[in-house]
């Protein structure tokens, strides 16, 4: 008798034991993630939405990184001269990675020989987007890229730093999901 109530204890310990560690895991594998994207609508929202905002000359194009086989969208490194730098640090050659995925009308492909305004965002060295990584990455991915068609930079410069003062209102993202 004493073993079975011994027996009957000791498996009701075991099922309290899983049911309480299931709970516990599913409580920590919930998350809420944001499924708006980041707010590039003007050169005050490029500015504080990115790391760096830059005049480059792009100088060549590098490796091409297709995502999937069926997708012809994919990701192409270029290399560029740093003209001008508006925000952030730039080295004066490096690499940049922009995506082939049809663009916004603010983000222009980039063109070797031609020279743009850009905004990237730095992530770690070899990151082309969280848990995306390309050796060849570069200092960031462009998010923003606009020909700069012969402006100067000192006009360019001017500009830039006049959208610095500009007051900034992040919208408001209500398109948010939780599991």
């Amino acid at each position: 008798m004493k073993k079975v109530l011994l027996f009957g204890a000791c498996g009701a310990v075991a099922v309290l034991t899983a049911t309480g560690g299931f709970l516990y895991y599913d409580r920590a594998a919930s998350s809420t993630e944001s499924l708006c994207s980041t707010d590039l609508s003007s050169d005050a929202a490029v500015l504080r939405n990115s790391d760096v905002v830059a005049l480059v000359t792009v100088l060549g194009k590098g490796r091409l990184y297709n995502e999937t086989v069926e997708d012809s969208d994919g990701v192409q490194v270029f290399t560029v001269r740093t003209d001008n730098v508006f925000k952030g640090t730039l080295p004066g050659q490096t690499q940049i990675t922009q995506s082939t995925a049809p663009t916004e009308e603010g983000n222009r492909p980039l063109e070797p020989g031609s020279q743009f305004e850009v905004a990237v965002q730095q992530l770690p060295p070899g990151q082309y987007a969280e848990g995306v990584v390309f050796p060849e990455a570069g200092e960031g991915a462009v998010v923003f890229a606009r020909p700069a068609r012969g402006k100067a930079a000192a006009a360019l410069a001017e500009h830039w730093k006049a959208e610095l003062t500009k007051k900034y209102v992040e919208p408001a993202c209500n398109d948010v999901v939780s599991n």
